[in-house]
């Protein structure tokens, strides 16, 4: 079973997480990446690279130039259609992505047998009013010959655009539980520490979690927010006394395990919200309780087992915050049932048994 897994600069090991067990367990596959020139994350699976315009040096908001030139998307992989020749699956990811497109005209030329398109998207017709793109989506909507979403909020999105729910399997990805799990690290018991993982930009909830953290760290000298990211809002913590780090991914657990609880405060823009949240699974494995909020799809994952305020108010945030810090109860509490849910739910090694499956079926 020959699979291509078409990412383009976008290939990386948070979602490859919930591949590779079928690698270690499966000899009859061959999962072969596809990429640009300069992907953001090594890998490990072989990877083919290809030319693409999103390799291109940065310049002022290149990404939306370069999508309105290259007929819609910028994802655009040069020579993938002869590539692909010989694969039974080509396995892309998102309906507007041009790498989609790519694998859906090479299939029509019998290059490839099929194409499964993974979607996380929540938002229904997103980003249509760029030239291009629409026919982009239309052309994988009506030619995937199935679909890989990753909550149910994603499956709507994709049966509001028309997509028969028959064509639609619901596999989260998981977590590498060897990983991500809790540890016993020395811990300063005078301290309680909110941990921040993401992108420093204000759909991330910078601002709120700044307002916020003004009044919490007069009231409450022990606690100290600890910020791992870059962003464009970096300067606005360092403007407070925080200096934010950034850590190799496979850090990450040993800096979530010295942790009181998670911050993510997101909020929805007009284009994007929180399709998944893979930091709050990360989380939640590590059993590190979560603050979070009521964007996207996590609700949907995180259901009973996290603090969820409202997107995109401080005062909420405040409270949830002072919650936090001040109920040690309410922590062990959300920590236990963050790693049942975490287990139950988005352990990689059994969404990864659900995917080798849906290649079987799809085959």
């Amino acid at each position: 079973m020959t699979i291509a897994f078409i990412r383009g600069q976008y290939i990386n090991n948070f979602e490859l997480q919930s591949y590779y067990p079928m690698l270690n367990k499966h000899s009859n596959i061959k999962i072969t990446g596809f990429s640009s020139l300069k992907p953001k994350h090594k890998v490990n699976i072989p990877t083919i690279k290809l030319p693409s315009p999103v390799d291109l040096p940065e310049f002022p908001k290149k990404l939306p130039i370069l999508n309105r030139l290259i007929n819609g998307d910028a994802m655009y992989l040069w020579g993938l259609e002869n590539k692909l020749k010989g694969y039974e699956i080509a396995h892309v990811r998102e309906t507007y992505f041009h790498f989609s497109s790519q694998a859906i005209y090479a299939k029509k030329m019998g290059y490839v047998k099929k194409v499964l398109t993974t979607c996380s998207e929540t938002i229904p017709f997103n980003h249509e009013s760029i030239w291009g793109r629409k026919k982009l989506k239309a052309n994988v909507l009506q030619n995937s010959d199935h679909f890989h979403c990753l909550t149910n909020k994603a499956k709507k999105c994709l049966v509001t655009e028309g997509v028969n729910q028959d064509k639609i399997t619901i596999i989260p990805y998981g977590v590498d539980l060897d990983k991500f799990k809790p540890m016993s690290l020395t811990k300063d018991k005078n301290r309680i520490i909110g941990l921040f993982i993401g992108r420093l930009e204000s759909q991330k909830g910078i601002e709120e979690l700044i307002q916020a953290y003004r009044k919490i760290k007069s009231q409450y000298p022990n606690f100290l927010l600890k910020v791992v990211g870059k962003g464009p809002m970096q300067q606005s913590f360092i403007d407070l006394g925080i200096t934010p780090n950034f850590y190799p991914y496979s850090k990450i657990p040993d800096i979530m395990n010295q942790a009181d609880f998670l911050i993510l405060p997101s909020k929805s823009t007009k284009f994007w919200e929180e399709y998944l949240g893979m930091v709050l699974l990360e989380s939640m494995a590590c059993g590190l309780p979560v603050l979070t909020t009521n964007c996207g799809a996590i609700p949907e994952v995180v259901d009973q087992s996290g603090f969820i305020v409202k997107q995109g108010d401080g005062k909420q945030l405040y409270i949830g915050l002072k919650q936090m810090i001040e109920n040690s109860t309410l922590r062990k509490k959300l920590s236990a049932l963050g790693l049942v849910r975490v287990k139950k739910y988005y352990d990689a090694s059994k969404q990864s048994e659900k995917l080798y499956q849906l290649y079987q079926d799809l085959i």
